[in-house]
């Protein structure tokens, strides 16, 4: 009889010592594992868990079970409480990016990312954090007509609105035709970048308003004088004008000769008058005119 109650205190002892192990507890659960009893290895976790708190390893472990069986919202509190315990555990960042995936909550992958500054942990987020559309020009007053073009650098797809409205909602793919201010006023455009996962960058806005301005005065090479050889003058002005000139004084149109290429200056005493148009608006530069005199070189005669 006393050697029956000698073992049965052994026996409690053995498993008070056990249900107060750690180590007891991880090596149950993982046995478990090999047989797929996961409630059972998830039992004695959650007993190593209590015999150590800080654990980082048995949460790790419940998180793969939990991962397993799809319970997302299980495995990311467990993912969670280890990176409040260890800042750079590079595999429970891994494990929240691949639950966040899952559940296709794109934009708390990009949440989690801005709350990481290490570099190491970042190469993780490639691939989920998308870079936002560049502008060109960037956002101002412009000439009408002025047309606007939006890059990706890492080229994924571009979707914009014009009417102030979400891209991600109601966003118009953009072409490489780009978008055209083809009217006076105000223009908003929002666009976003999106990815082949599916991610959107962040929204960029930018603001536009357009003005109907008559072309500058052309640049005249030369610029008028005095010579006596011949001369060309090359006259240029703003992209999509054209130029109109006059020799004699008069005031140039549309209909008077057309720049195309370089003229020559012609002998005697002229006036070279000339106006820029712009072939959308047709607006009209202020006349521009300068003198020019032209006198040939006399021929010398020979004396004998």
């Amino acid at each position: 009889a006393l050697a029956i109650v000698i073992a049965i205190g052994a026996i409690a002892y053995v498993r008070y010592q056990n249900s107060n192990s750690y180590d007891y507890q991880i090596e149950m659960a993982e046995k478990e594992l090999v047989d797929l009893n996961y409630e059972k290895a998830l039992s004695y976790y959650k007993n190593a868990l209590t015999l150590s708190p800080n654990d980082i390893n048995a949460r790790a472990a419940m998180a793969e079970i939990y991962l397993a069986r799809k319970e997302y919202d299980s495995a990311l509190v467990l993912e969670m409480e280890i990176i409040t315990i260890d800042k750079k555990n590079k595999e429970a960042y891994q494990g929240l990016i691949t639950i966040y995936e899952a559940k296709g909550e794109y934009d708390k992958i990009s949440e989690l990312a801005s709350t990481v500054t290490d570099t190491d942990l970042l190469e993780l987020f490639s691939g989920y954090i998308v870079a936002k559309p560049v502008f060109y020009p960037d956002e101002g007053t412009y000439d009408v007509y002025t047309e606007v073009t939006i890059f990706s650098i890492e080229e994924c797809d571009i979707y914009y609105t014009l009417d102030e409205s979400d891209p991600t909602k109601n966003g118009i793919l953009y072409t490489d035709a780009g978008i055209e201010l083809d009217d006076v006023g105000k223009y908003t455009i929002k666009a976003v970048c999106k990815n082949d996962k599916g991610i959107y960058s962040d929204i960029v806005t930018c603001k536009y308003k357009t003005e109907a301005k008559a072309p500058d005065y052309p640049e005249v090479t030369p610029d008028g004088g005095t010579m006596d050889d011949i001369t060309f003058v090359v006259i240029t002005a703003d992209e999509g004008c054209s130029i109109y000139y006059t020799w004699d004084g008069t005031d140039p149109t549309d209909t008077s000769e057309r720049y195309t290429e370089p003229i020559e200056v012609p002998e005697g005493n002229n006036i070279l008058s000339i106006i820029v148009i712009n072939d959308k608006t047709k607006l009209t530069s202020e006349i521009y005119r300068t003198n020019f005199i032209y006198q040939p070189k006399q021929g010398t005669v020979d004396i004998e």
